[in-house]
């Protein structure tokens, strides 16, 4: 458990003595499996719920803030995520806020990071016809980012022409983006293998 400065050790660890305590500024990274309220936020944004995203992130961002700086800490993640949430709400001025406070923050875990980027594209769309915003979104795409984030800038951009009733096109980005970043996480994954399917079916292809 980390809370009030420092890490205590809650479960038998070999070579740990349950309620023992140490300083987090003494902790090289921090470990264990990431909170399912991740891979829940992510499906909550691509099923069209940004704000039942944002208050799945919000305890974490609240709790965790003092562990910002200890690498594999989970605030930076749950920040990123929630810049997300907040530009498919439409909340273009929360995007700004929050990457600020997570470059003043966390500047070294922040560092290089896109999402600022992407979410930016998502909440002012330089253009808001639905081809030209596909566009911009498949043109984010690139290796210098995260798989996550390149699925998610592609099943948006799908996303977007699938609402302007361009299902072939729709289809073809969907797949896409399943099968060059598998590795974008099971909510991404997911999103667009579900789309994919109902397009076939639809389509009859």
């Amino acid at each position: 458990q980390i809370a009030d400065g420092k890490i205590t050790i809650t479960k038998d660890v070999p070579g740990f003595v349950v309620d023992q305590s140490y300083p987090t500024d003494t902790i090289d990274r921090i470990g264990g499996a990431e909170p399912l309220e991740f891979r829940k936020s992510v499906a909550e944004m691509l099923v069209g719920n940004p704000l039942e995203a944002i208050k799945l992130l919000t305890p974490i961002i609240k709790n965790q803030k003092f562990s910002a700086a200890i690498p594999g800490n989970f605030w930076v993640e749950a920040m990123r995520l929630n810049m997300l949430a907040n530009a498919l709400a439409g909340r273009a001025s929360e995007v700004d806020k929050i990457a600020l406070d997570m470059n003043q923050t966390a500047k070294k875990e922040a560092a290089g990071d896109s999402t600022a980027d992407l979410a930016r594209m998502i909440a002012s769309p330089i253009n808001p016809k639905p081809d030209a915003r596909a566009k911009d979104l498949s043109k984010f795409v690139n290796d210098l980012h995260s798989a996550e984030l390149n699925g998610i800038a592609l099943f948006l951009a799908a996303d977007v022409l699938l609402k302007a009733h361009k299902d072939d096109e729709a289809l073809d980005i969907f797949i896409s983006a399943s099968s060059l970043y598998p590795t974008a996480g099971p909510s991404v994954v997911a999103a667009c293998e579900f789309r994919t399917a109902d397009l076939i079916l639809r389509l009859n292809r």
